[in-house]
């Protein structure tokens, strides 16, 4: 849940409420909504400021996305487990400050650790949470102030996100997209090993690791 909304520099409660639900929308289209994963981002683009978009879209097709968007390969074999549900959970914090342009900004940072359920065939014969890709991201959102931006500035903007992931595999990472690692008989190997866990409340955003 979003934390309450207060006035902070020149954004009343109202708009800081408006902000907050924007971000909030904003994670649910990339992380949990079904087109999403299939790959379509159109509903998560919508949600964002016209004058975003285009950069995002870029992310997008470059593959550079994982820090804020989540799509299974198309070819992912196993398939995301269509029984069981993404699951969430973080933090979401808030500030007023000044972007480099000048601009007023809401400032809203969200910390989450996500949980992706795929189909693996007898997860019995493996490790406990061997169908599970984990993923865990810091994304910045800004919100101008709408005095100081034209209409197409207007909304919610991506700034910059991080994430390291558990359990994926490389090749499906390396384009933007989320897979399970692929799996050895009665054991799991984890590629990308992660530099710690991803479930520790020391993770910090940059402790990734590479493919």
């Amino acid at each position: 849940m979003p934390p309450a909304a207060h006035r902070t520099g020149p954004f009343t409660a109202e708009q800081v409420t408006d902000g907050l639900a924007r971000v909030r929308r904003a994670l649910v289209e990339g992380r949990v909504e079904p087109r999403m994963l299939d790959g379509d981002p159109d509903g998560f683009l919508a949600v964002l400021a016209p004058q975003n978009r285009d950069s995002v879209r870029r992310d997008l097709a470059s593959g550079i996305s994982l820090g804020f968007a989540s799509r299974i390969a198309d070819r992912a074999d196993p398939g995301l487990d269509g029984d069981e549900t993404v699951r969430g959970r973080g933090t979401m914090t808030y500030r007023s400050t000044t972007a480099a342009n000048g601009v007023r900004v809401l400032e809203v940072t969200t910390r989450f650790v996500w949980a992706y359920p795929f189909d693996l065939w007898r997860p019995q014969a493996y490790r406990p949470g061997a169908e599970l890709v984990t993923l865990r991201d810091e994304v910045v959102w800004l919100v101008p102030y709408p005095d100081d931006v034209s209409p197409a500035g207007r909304g919610l903007w991506l700034d910059s996100a991080r994430v390291t992931l558990q359990n994926a595999s490389c090749p499906a990472m390396k384009r933007g997209f989320l897979a399970l690692a692929e799996a050895e008989p009665l054991r799991r190997r984890t590629a990308p090993a992660p530099t710690g866990d991803v479930y520790d409340e020391s993770w910090r955003a940059g402790d990734g690791e590479e493919c």
